[in-house]
């Protein structure tokens, strides 16, 4: 380590940083000894970073449900340095509710609101997950120690350079330069980048079609990441093509019919029924498929399978000693997908038996014998 107090530039503040720090924390006196300063450039809440930034429409979800988000190396994690057991999104939620996590700050009356009604199966909404990311990255940082100095900078960072050479007060060569675009400088002896989900170039297509929008007088919004995107321009009844039925087709739906005032309503027989507030614009939608996916599954496994049968590290290694090299198609894809349709086998004569005939043993043992490509 170098004689002065060494320093860490992580560019980007989201969960990459904030579990970084984790693992910094938990493995501090294996990895270093003595005062470090670390600086967090991030012009979002860190923590939560640019993604899950709280300031988004409230009714935009998770992909996954509560009981599957958690930022803790728990037991069941392989990793270098000591696993930490914290509490997962479902879990951390039951505890500022009852007081047992006390160390958050005071949320607003919708939040509260979510919180009661979270249920471990519940596909929280991407506000309260940024609630949960903040508080992590608050409580990685006070695990450092008090020699460990964390200073978040609200500011973009413009360039990386390296050091010209030993300066006053910095004799040590092989330094980083970061500049921000506020003008000030950050020295590092380490650069992480954590930058998560980046812009990339406009597509030539993109760049055709929102050049054909502007001389036509229409609107186009290029892919990118729903909350950035500015839908003021769609006027209520308009005609509105968008391509693609995948995630950001769910998530602009809610944003152009509920988030215009649409609510849904249950009738008496259990459907439920959109009343339209009228500021709707009309979609037609399309994609290579033509169809929506269908929504998450809401059942649960009947019997999980816990660890893979079939792509295990005797038979990768199995496979090495007979081929110099492995090519991922021919020899780990049919592990992989004979893993798949093992699972999808064994819950269905287990969780449904009156779908299939015989016994799943017989099965098992057939289904053992045969190539996946057989």
């Amino acid at each position: 380590m170098p004689s002065r107090v060494p320093a860490i530039v992580f560019i980007g503040g989201g969960p990459r940083t904030a579990g970084v720090l984790e693992r910094l924390a938990a493995s501090r006196p294996a990895l270093f000894e003595g005062p470090l300063q670390i600086h967090v450039v991030e012009p979002h809440e860190p923590g939560s970073g640019r993604i899950w930034r709280y300031h988004q429409d409230p009714g935009l979800l998770m992909n996954s449900t509560a009981a599957d988000v958690t930022m803790f190396t728990d037991s069941s994690v392989a990793c270098d340095g000591p696993p930490l057991d914290g509490p997962a999104l479902a879990t951390w939620a039951a505890g500022v509710l009852d007081g047992s996590i006390s160390d958050v700050p005071v949320f607003e009356q919708h939040i509260l609101e979510q919180l009661r009604s979270l249920t471990s199966a519940s596909f929280p909404t991407r506000q309260l997950q940024s609630k949960y990311l903040e508080w992590f990255f608050r409580r990685a940082v006070s695990s450092l120690g008090p020699d460990v100095t964390v200073t978040v900078h609200r500011d973009v960072a413009t360039a990386v350079e390296r050091a010209a050479g030993p300066l006053p007060g910095h004799p040590d060569a092989g330094t980083h330069l970061v500049r921000l675009a506020s003008g000030a400088e950050v020295r590092a002896d380490v650069v992480v980048y954590a930058l998560g989900h980046t812009d990339s170039q406009a597509h030539p297509e993109a760049t055709r079609l929102a050049g054909f929008a502007a001389a036509h007088g229409g609107y186009y919004a290029p892919p990118s990441y729903t909350t950035d995107v500015d839908y003021s321009p769609v006027e209520a009844g308009q005609d509105v093509i968008v391509s693609g039925m995948g995630l950001a087709f769910v998530d602009l739906l809610v944003l152009l019919f509920e988030g215009r005032g649409g609510r849904f309503e249950e009738r008496p027989d259990g459907v439920l029924e959109y009343v339209p507030s009228g500021a709707e614009p009309r979609v037609w939608a399309g994609s290579r498929r033509g169809v929506p996916y269908h929504s998450k599954i809401s059942s649960s496994l009947r019997s999980p399978v816990e660890r893979p049968r079939y792509f295990t590290a005797a038979a990768v290694e199995a496979l090495l000693a007979e081929h110099d090299e492995l090519d991922f198609r021919t020899h780990l894809w049919p592990l992989i997908a004979k893993d798949a349709g093992y699972a999808y086998y064994r819950e269905l004569f287990t969780g449904y038996p009156e779908r299939v005939r015989g016994a799943w043993t017989d099965f098992e043992a057939r289904f053992d014998a045969l190539d996946w490509y057989s």
